[in-house]
């Protein structure tokens, strides 16, 4: 039973490792702004010191983020986003659009968001190919048990 919840820790860590690499190119403590959880608790975790998040980090986490599933961040299950959505950064002092803004400049940020929306999918179908592997191994591991 040990290892199977030390793989669900690592899986969760994954997880948590590729949100930061999506929404903070893979800085820490640009990611720890973002979403108001601390540094010191995202250091510890990525770096084994501490084996978990706390619940009230993972609640503030998810409450940075209200498009994140909570079932995908804890459990691995479904996709990324709720209902396919993007997952970005609650970002305080956003200025909506402003007339000055050119159709270049909204073409532009279109074609980004839609690069963005690409790399999400891509960095989920790779974790979906990690935790396929990860099962693979798993299921050896039981036939191998049961064949004795």
């Amino acid at each position: 039973m040990a290892n199977y919840e030390n793989s669900n820790s690592e899986e969760m860590k994954a997880r948590i490792q590729t949100l930061v690499q999506i929404k903070a190119l893979g800085s820490v403590n640009k990611f720890s702004a973002m979403s108001n959880v601390s540094r010191q608790s995202l250091y510890d975790y990525f770096n084994g010191k501490i084996n978990y998040l706390s619940i009230p980090a993972i609640i503030t986490l998810l409450n940075s983020y209200p498009e994140l599933s909570a079932e995908w961040l804890l459990r691995g299950v479904g996709d990324m986003n709720k209902n396919n959505v993007p997952v970005t950064p609650v970002e305080e002092n956003v200025e909506k659009d402003s007339p000055e803004l050119s159709s270049s400049n909204e073409l532009l940020k279109r074609v980004a968001d839609r690069d963005e929306i690409i790399k999400d999918l891509r960095t989920q179908l790779a974790i979906k190919d990690k935790q396929l592997e990860a099962k693979d191994k798993q299921l050896e591991a039981l036939i191998s048990v049961l064949g004795k």
